[in-house]
């Protein structure tokens, strides 16, 4: 989908859920300020750390909000998203909105916003108010989700440190007791490289859980 006319932006505007918050020259209003983009799967839309300045309509696919490696939400067909970083003083993205499938959106620049919110308070109004839930919900649910990252991360490092110090002492142990030369002299070929091993395997998963 490479571009929309003006009406075919109306139909839709007239079928999202905004509709039931703006008056008919208000949709129309709306419209003319929409540019119609597209994005592939996998397609970065806006990137974290990156400076807001869009919030989109989704006319067709799925996208995704992410933090690093995980999904935060996902939003489709007839949702809107990037509004909340109209909010952020800093202007940055918390999060990066990707295209989880080939997608394209209507796009509405936070300089249009301010233009409507300057020329057109009524519209200005109704389209973020129209949204306040759906960014209240959307923000609960990914400090939540941050949360929970963190709960499990400290739990992983907490257990692996665990095991780390058990094996420790069973190696220590193990080296003080009078059978420690019959089983060296006996197992030299294969004792030193195994102990390495099992304490490089235990620290590489430990370093791989901290960046979960």
């Amino acid at each position: 989908m490479t571009s929309l006319s003006l009406q075919e932006k109306l139909d839709y505007l007239k079928k999202n859920k905004i509709a039931k918050h703006l008056t008919a020259d208000q949709l129309k209003l709306l419209s003319e300020k929409l540019t119609v983009k597209n994005y592939k799967q996998s397609e970065v839309v806006a990137d974290h750390n990156h400076v807001a300045d869009s919030c989109y309509f989704i006319i067709s696919g799925q996208a995704c909000l992410t933090n690093q490696d995980y999904v935060v939400s996902e939003s489709k067909k007839n949702d809107f998203l990037g509004l909340r970083g109209y909010y952020h003083d800093d202007d940055l993205r918390s999060f990066r909105i990707e295209a989880k499938t080939t997608i394209s959106v209507l796009e509405l620049t936070y300089a249009e916003l301010n233009n409507i919110k300057l020329k057109y308070k009524e519209l200005y109004h109704a389209i973020t108010e129209s949204f306040a839930n759906k960014a209240t919900i959307d923000l609960l649910s990914s400090n939540n989700e941050l949360i929970q990252q963190k709960k499990l991360t400290k739990s992983s490092m907490n257990f692996f440190s665990a095991v780390i110090i058990i094996s420790l002492l069973t190696t220590v142990l193990f080296l003080i007791s009078k059978d420690f030369a019959h089983v060296i002299e006996k197992y030299e070929v294969f004792f030193l490289p195994s102990m390495l091993l099992i304490y490089m395997s235990i620290l590489l998963i430990m370093i791989k859980r901290s960046h979960f």
